[in-house]
């Protein structure tokens, strides 16, 4: 919950990784734009800077859509920990976090081809589940963690 007592709004906020956990080019912080926000991440330290006067409630719609997501595809299993920092133009407030766990499902492609197949000589082969030879990689779409 964000909460600012002594300001009607907020106008700031960074979203880091604490702990020295950063690994740079596997992880990576975003989020979706709203009620003026505006943001961008940093890959050379693993910070997600975000900027827009907003009210509390506001802040608190676009921070509950950061996600994390780990590029690699063999990815270090060491937890993540995230850390929120919010600032209303007066005072930067406590840090607070939410780890993230972090596991390698790093699968190999599977091929699947049906007993010998015989094509005439200068025909190409087509593959696909409709064919029944389909290649398929469980990896292709990699998932996003909502944080």
């Amino acid at each position: 919950t964000v909460d600012e007592p002594d300001s009607p709004s907020i106008v700031s906020a960074t979203v880091s990784f604490g702990g020295g956990n950063y690994i740079n080019g596997e992880d990576i912080l975003s989020f979706t734009p709203a009620f003026g926000i505006s943001g961008l991440f940093n890959p050379a330290n693993g910070t997600l800077s975000l900027i827009g006067s907003t009210t509390p409630a506001n802040w608190e719609t676009v921070l509950r859509s950061v996600t994390y997501r780990n590029a690699s595809p063999n990815p270090n299993a060491v937890p993540r920990q995230i850390e929120f920092q919010l600032n209303d133009g007066t005072a930067t407030g406590l840090a607070t976090s939410r780890t993230v766990i972090v596991t390698s499902e790093n699968q190999p492609p599977v091929n699947t081809v049906p007993g010998t197949q015989s094509i005439d000589k200068g025909t190409n082969v087509q593959f696909s589940s409709a064919f029944g030879n389909a290649v398929t990689d469980w990896e292709k779409h990699r998932y996003f963690e909502q944080i």
